[in-house]
């Protein structure tokens, strides 16, 4: 009887240390504590958000006040960007620090896939030290059997009291369907 309590208590273990070595990667990502550290100030803030689509060359425009869960939602594509994070494509990337961007006083971190990854390229804008973030971009790339996409991703940022605090996000791209069109789409969002 011993031995299979013991069998159990340690896949109990072991499925617990897992979950919570998979929950503390999530938790420790930088676009994980990005959004959350945004979610947070702008809820709080009360910020509103000026929103404009394009769809195929249709446009629309919405101005809404979110609240946290709404949040969540808009900037929650900025997650997948944690790609470049993975063990398994920390190699993937050729990094270069402190280029001087040609069209402003920032400098520039860059991730450079070296291989086809989801996230071939990744920028990070700011102003003499890494923590004075003032822009991100990134291009981000899925294909599976019904559909390929393409998105480039940024956020603008101003410092408020330290922080980098999010002004403006753009998403840009275009899916098509292995079986029909494709469809180009922008949006546009304003944080007031």
């Amino acid at each position: 009887m011993r031995k299979p309590v013991g069998v159990f208590f340690n896949l109990v273990f072991l499925t617990l240390f897992v979950s919570c070595q998979r929950n503390s990667e999530q938790a420790g990502s930088y676009f994980d504590s990005l959004v959350v550290a945004q979610v947070a100030h702008l809820s709080k803030a009360k910020a509103s958000l000026v929103k404009k689509v394009v769809l195929d060359g249709k446009s629309d425009q919405s101005i809404f006040t979110p609240d946290s869960a709404s949040w969540e939602n808009e900037l929650d594509i900025f997650r997948q960007l944690s790609v470049f994070e993975r063990p398994a494509y920390r190699q993937a990337y050729r990094i270069e620090d402190r280029v001087k961007d040609g069209t402003s006083n920032l400098f520039i971190r860059r991730y450079q896939a070296t291989q086809k990854i989801p996230v071939p390229e990744l920028r990070f804008y700011y102003f003499k030290q890494f923590r004075k973030l003032k822009k991100i971009e990134a291009t981000y790339r899925q294909q599976n059997l019904l559909y390929a996409t393409t998105r480039h991703l940024s956020m603008e940022f101003e410092e408020v009291a330290g922080m980098p605090v999010l002004i403006v996000y753009r998403i840009e791209g275009a899916q098509k369907m292995f079986l029909g069109d494709s469809v180009k789409f922008s949006i546009r969002s304003e944080v007031n």
